[in-house]
């Protein structure tokens, strides 16, 4: 059984992890979660940005915060459409406006 700490380091790591890449759905539209530092992230697409505190908002209810992260960011109802699966996607062939807009939310702007 894990402790207490080793799940909070999972959700930690799964987070930090998260935030390295761009993801892509079937419809092509960008999602990104932006670590703005001090352990607080934004998510962002095209269309929408959530601040930690919406993202974060239900955690406090949930044991495993690994587990509420993950459901979080990419839903189990999603495989039911292939439109919306998350799939990563190399900087090199993500829309410049979308790097810049990450660019933007990681300094706070």
């Amino acid at each position: 059984m894990k402790t207490v700490e080793q799940k909070q380091h999972e959700a930690k790591v799964y987070l930090q992890k998260t935030s390295q890449h761009i993801f892509m759905n079937g419809k092509g539209e960008y999602w990104a979660l932006v670590d703005k530092g001090d352990g607080k992230y934004s998510w962002i697409t095209g269309t929408e940005t959530r601040d930690w505190e919406t993202i974060n908002k239900y955690e406090k209810y949930y044991a495993d915060k690994k587990a509420f992260y993950k459901g979080e960011f990419f839903p189990v109802h999603l495989l039911l459409n292939r439109e919306n699966v998350r799939m990563a996607v190399r900087r090199s062939r993500v829309d410049p406006a979308f790097l810049e807009l990450i660019e933007k939310t990681r300094a706070g702007n």
